[in-house]
């Protein structure tokens, strides 16, 4: 048997007592120096690795992440919970390209450039983003809560 030491028992007992669908992101520093995090999601019995896919216990993530971080991810208060907001429309796109097709790409152009620091887009799309959360605010004020 292998003997685990104070931090690894003491991960072991913490992720034990996880509740099922707690997420977990578990990150150490290999030998080579290299930081490795990878995200594992609790199960009835054990844990699943999103990021390699295998099932793991907590013995087995509390040996592998020795120097481990452990952080549980945030879940969503409502994680059932929808809203509809109406199909969003960018005006004025191409005419070879399907408009669902048009809008899918723009607003995934809009997306990557907010993420990258950049403008939204021209006015026709950042106008379509303003009206694509004012919709998803108003949706969310009219919903139970």
């Amino acid at each position: 048997m292998t003997m685990l030491t104070l931090n690894q028992t003491l991960l072991t007992i913490t992720l034990e007592n996880a509740k099922v669908g707690t997420q977990m992101a578990a990150g150490c520093i290999d030998d080579d120096g290299t930081a490795r995090v990878e995200l594992v999601e609790r199960l009835e019995v054990g844990w699943r690795n999103l990021t390699t896919k295998e099932q793991a216990t907590s013995i087995d993530l509390a040996q592998k992440f020795d120097d481990l971080v452990v952080t549980q991810l945030p879940t969503a208060k409502h994680e059932d919970q929808t809203i509809s907001v109406p199909r969003p429309h960018v005006p004025h796109g191409p005419r070879d390209v399907p408009a669902h097709v048009a809008d899918a790409r723009y607003l995934r152009e809009a997306a990557h450039h907010i993420r990258d620091g950049y403008a939204v887009g021209g006015y026709n799309l950042t106008s379509t983003v303003i009206r694509l959360l004012l919709d998803a605010a108003e949706a969310l004020e009219s919903t139970d809560g």
